[in-house]
Order: structure tokens, then C-alpha cells, then sequence
């Protein structure tokens, strides 16, 4: 007898990979530009982690569908480095994980908070509840099918699905009760949000309707997005996902909602520089003001550049003047001065791609200022750039 599993909708474990949304995706959308690659990194849990990658004191886990795994978002721009950015900003010490998933759905999410999140007592929850539910409650069997690509478990050998003629939406609040019942056991912090769309859906408002009257009966805390995106199309690329300054005020609404709920600190964490903007790297450096560091354990650099043609490595250089010496550092030293301590910037050729860059700050070291030039290719664009220095 063949042996079945239950479908544990992630992202891979350890996983590294760029994206490149192909043209038929890109003939559907409107703000996605056809020349961009999307690096996604996530831990040993799956987790999408935040470009700082740091050890907070308290966790928050944003799980929900496509919308939230936000793939074809440069990872700055995601919305778990958005509210982690936040945060750690405002001198709330928490690292934002990012469960999101394309095609996960409500009873999904069950599997997920039980597999993966039930040894994370006093995180907190923000569950985006997923479209996909709609499709789900249209099938005969619901979430109980047997169809090879929407079964639960697998492996199934449906190839058809029988549809419903009028929808039953019973399964989908007990999949809320459920959630919320399994959340109070583990002393999960829940928090629902409404399925996040722009424009008008009456079917997608009809779930929204249920959830919150659902959230209000059980007591439970659920952020509405209905008035934040109901007539704003250009924060989205589609009417499910967003642009970068869709996720950014998804993030913002999510960080305004809770903060009163979580523990600050009182200092800020984290400290933003800029390096430089909407410029083509040449042999001069372009370096950024001194800044201290002292009392921060770390820098990143977040480069997002377009690639030339004329080279496949090296493109460019990032240079480090720690105005002191001697120095310990884990970057190259070169025998040009000008240089000094530097690492190499590469990307993929005729592609825009944002790069991050880490820096270990020494123990001796009080201030210091960062420089961009061009190494093997002439032609690198910098669209943006900036440091952040961070407290462990």
C-alpha cells in the first residue's frame, strides 16, 4: 500500500533561490518590470527570514498565501522586512518570520501552525487569511477533496473536481475555530486579518464579512483592509499582490494595530544611512558619510542595481573605511589604498537585483563610512542603496 502524507504547504527549508516571473506572468500584471530577479532565502525551518537576520527577543510569524510570500518583491520591500524594520526601529525587539505560501488556504494553515509553530508559545500570529478558501468551499468535498493538486493528502489521484452550485460556508468557520482553538492551547498571540485584495470582489468580501463577524463573537483581534485598499490599484501589481508600496502600507497598518500589545525596549535598535541613489558606478568611489557605530554589533548593506552586459562577476566593489588601525575584519584588504577593505558585488548580467551585503563590526572601531565604485563592469546602475547598522 502506497503510504500518504499530509501536505505541508512551505517554502523549502535552506532554501536560495532567485525568481524570474515568466512572460505570460508578466503580460497580467501592471508594475512589474520584465528585467528583474528576486532573491528569496529562507532558514532551516522554512521561514522566510528578514535581511538583518538577527536573534530577537520575541517572534512574529506572518502566515497567509502568495500575498504574503510577496516572491515577486525585492526582499527589502517584503512585508515581514517591513514590519521588522519597523519594529526594531521604534525599540521593539522582535524578528518578523515569513510563513507565507502560494495556494495555502485556512485548513493549510492548521497544518502549519501544528507542524511548525507549536513549540513557539508567547509568539505571536498574524494570519492574512488566504483567498484561496473561495476555490476550496466551490469544490464538492471542500477541503476534504481528493484532486492531485488540491488534496490535503497526498498523494491523490483525483484529475476532476465536481463543483458545488451554491457555496457552504461552514467548513471555513470551523477552520477559524479551529485556528483560534489550537492558537489558545499552544498560547499562540492571534491576530487575523482580512483577505487583502483591491477593487471590488463580493464573493472575497462575503469571506471578510464572516471572518470578522467570527473574529467579534470569539473575541478575537482582526485588522480590516478593506478601507486601506478598496480603490488603490496602483499599490498592487495584480489584484492579489503587491508593488512594493502596497506591502509597505500593509506593514505600517499591521505595526500601528499591534504595537500597543508588545513590550519595547525603549531604544532604537537599528540605524539607517543612505549610501547612494539613482546613479552609474564609475572608478571614483561614491562613498557615504562617517557614521558611528559604536554600541552596534553589525552593518548591512542593501544594493539594488542593474547589471550591464559587459561582465558576469565582479560586477562592482563595496569598500569599507573603518578609520582605525589596526583592524580585524572579514573583509579583503587591498593593496590600493583608495580601496582598502572591500568585498565584491556581483548580480546577474542585463538584470536588476537587490544584493545584501554583511559587515562585522570590530571591537575598536568608533565610526565608519562605506563606498561603491565600479570594478569589471562599466555600467552598473545603482537605484538604491543604504546601510543599516543593527544591535544584537
Amino acid at each position: 500500500m502506497e503510504k500518504r502524507y499530509i501536505r505541508l504547504k512551505e517554502l523549502k527549508p535552506n532554501l536560495l533561490r532567485n525568481y524570474i516571473p515568466n512572460e505570460k506572468y508578466l503580460s497580467s500584471t501592471n508594475g512589474l518590470q520584465d528585467n528583474e530577479v528576486y532573491p528569496l532565502k529562507t532558514d532551516s525551518f522554512g521561514n522566510q527570514v528578514s535581511n538583518l537576520e538577527r536573534e530577537s527577543l520575541n517572534d512574529i510569524y506572518l502566515l497567509g498565501a502568495s500575498t504574503i510570500e510577496s516572491i515577486y518583491i525585492r526582499p527589502s520591500a517584503r512585508p515581514h522586512n517591513y514590519l521588522e524594520y519597523l519594529l526594531l526601529k521604534s525599540g521593539y525587539d522582535y524578528s518578523v518570520f515569513n510563513l507565507g505560501v502560494s495556494g495555502a488556504h485556512t485548513l493549510s494553515i492548521i497544518n502549519v501552525i501544528i507542524n511548525k509553530l507549536g513549540d513557539k508559545k508567547g509568539s505571536t500570529l498574524i494570519i492574512t487569511l488566504p483567498s484561496n478558501d473561495l476555490s476550496i468551499l466551490s469544490f464538492e468535498k471542500n477541503y476534504f477533496n481528493s484532486h492531485q493538486r488540491f488534496a490535503s493528502i497526498v498523494p491523490a489521484s483525483d484529475k476532476r473536481l465536481t463543483y458545488r452550485p451554491v457555496l457552504d460556508y461552514k467548513p471555513y468557520i470551523k477552520n477559524l475555530e479551529i485556528i483560534a482553538s489550537i492558537c489558545r492551547i499552544l498560547e499562540l498571540n492571534l491576530i487575523f486579518t482580512t483577505v487583502v485584495y483591491t477593487g471590488v470582489d463580493e464573493n472575497l468580501s462575503k469571506l471578510n464579512s464572516l471572518a470578522i463577524e467570527f473574529c467579534k463573537s470569539n473575541n478575537i483581534k482582526i485588522i480590516d483592509f478593506k478601507n486601506k485598499f478598496i480603490d488603490s490599484s496602483n499599490l498592487f501589481y495584480d489584484k492579489l499582490h503587491f508593488l512594493p508600496k502596497g506591502s509597505e502600507v500593509y506593514a505600517k497598518t499591521i505595526f500601528e494595530s499591534v504595537k500597543n500589545n508588545l513590550i519595547s525596549r525603549g531604544i532604537d535598535i537599528i540605524e539607517t544611512h543612505e549610501l547612494t541613489s539613482k546613479t552609474t558606478l564609475n572608478k571614483k568611489m561614491i562613498w557615504s558619510d562617517f557614521f558611528k557605530v559604536e554600541g552596534y554589533h553589525f552593518i548591512r548593506v542593501i544594493v539594488d542595481a542593474e547589471f550591464a552586459s559587459d561582465s558576469d562577476v565582479k560586477q562592482a566593489l563595496m569598500s569599507v573605511d573603518y578609520d582605525v588601525s589596526p583592524i580585524t575584519t572579514n573583509l579583503i584588504k587591498s593593496p590600493n589604498n583608495e580601496i582598502g577593505f572591500f568585498s565584491y558585488i556581483t548580480g546577474q548580467k542585463n538584470k536588476r537585483m537587490e544584493v545584501l551585503l554583511h559587515i562585522d563590526i570590530p571591537s575598536n572601531c568608533s565610526r565608519v563610512r562605506i563606498g561603491l565604485r565600479e570594478w569589471s563592469s562599466q555600467k552598473v546602475k545603482i537605484h538604491k542603496s543604504f546601510i543599516t547598522i543593527v544591535k544584537v
